[in-house]
């Protein structure tokens, strides 16, 4: 992790709870400096000046995308689609509601039901390739990728891959 810039978006903690946080569990491999902690708003928009559009490389997202709607996924992606560099991807965890306690949690209206063909369409919009990877109850990911090919000025541009 070290020399590589790290924005994290939240509206849940605070910059100090963040960098604890950080600082407690990669001491020894992050450099404070290189996190950059910003405003993240439910309405999808990422503006120019939080995170630089088409420079980033990697998105990641876990257990955020089953609480938005529809209309703020797709608002979302609009917004990855600015900031993803050619090439670059964006992992996500979203609800599919294949299981029974998954699709309990959509009735109850705990959760988004969002199923892979309304979460493909919405990528097609961007032409994004997106796959999917249902590991278990509650837990299906999708790796969205923007067309082209991911190039960096560093040494080796970071790269999300599948591990077989």
């Amino acid at each position: 992790m070290i020399g590589k810039l790290v924005y994290i978006l939240t509206q849940k903690y605070s910059h100090e709870q963040v960098m604890d946080e950080i600082m407690k569990n990669f001491a020894k491999d992050a450099i404070p400096k290189q996190f950059r902690i910003k405003p993240l708003e439910h309405h999808g928009d990422i503006p120019d000046m939080h995170v630089p559009h088409e420079q980033i490389g990697n998105i990641i997202s876990l257990d955020y995308f089953p609480y938005l709607s529809i209309e703020q996924i797709d608002a979302f992606l609009f917004s990855f689609n600015r900031l993803l560099r050619s090439g670059g991807s964006a992992f996500i965890h979203f609800a599919d509601a294949d299981g029974e306690q998954e699709w309990e949690a959509v009735t109850e209206k705990k959760i988004t039901y969002l199923t892979q063909e309304i979460l493909t369409r919405i990528c097609d919009k961007f032409s994004f390739k997106v796959e999917f990877y249902p590991i278990s109850n509650f837990y299906t990911f999708a790796n969205i990728t923007k067309p082209g090919k991911l190039r960096s000025n560093k040494k080796g541009p970071t790269k999300m891959e599948k591990i077989v």
